[in-house]
């Protein structure tokens, strides 16, 4: 079954597909001890990518969302990483920048 163009929130679904079957390719990552240090880094930078793409298909009243960047930061401290969360602090300003040029 085919979509029409335009379709409100099919920007959303080809957005949160994708997130997530990364996400649980991130998961599968870090079951192996192997992989699992890549996992987190590679979360840590796909996460703030995500969020902006979710941000710039809304287009209205984002400001409440914005929170979603700190949170990210906040919650890769949880991994008891300092490279872990400046990856992720690095990735989040970034991504932010990108969504403030779009």
């Amino acid at each position: 079954m085919a979509v029409a163009p335009g379709t409100p929130g099919i920007g959303y679904v080809r957005t949160v597909l994708p997130a997530t079957v990364l996400a649980f390719v991130f998961q599968r990552m870090l079951r192996r001890p192997r992989t699992a240090e890549v996992a987190k880094f590679a979360w840590a930078l796909t996460d703030p990518v995500l969020l902006t793409v979710v941000l710039k298909l809304a287009e209205d009243e984002i400001g409440p969302l914005m929170i979603g960047y700190p949170l990210i930061v906040a919650a890769s401290g949880l991994w008891f990483s300092v490279r872990l969360v400046a990856v992720s602090t690095i990735a989040g300003v970034a991504s932010f920048g990108a969504l403030l040029a779009l």
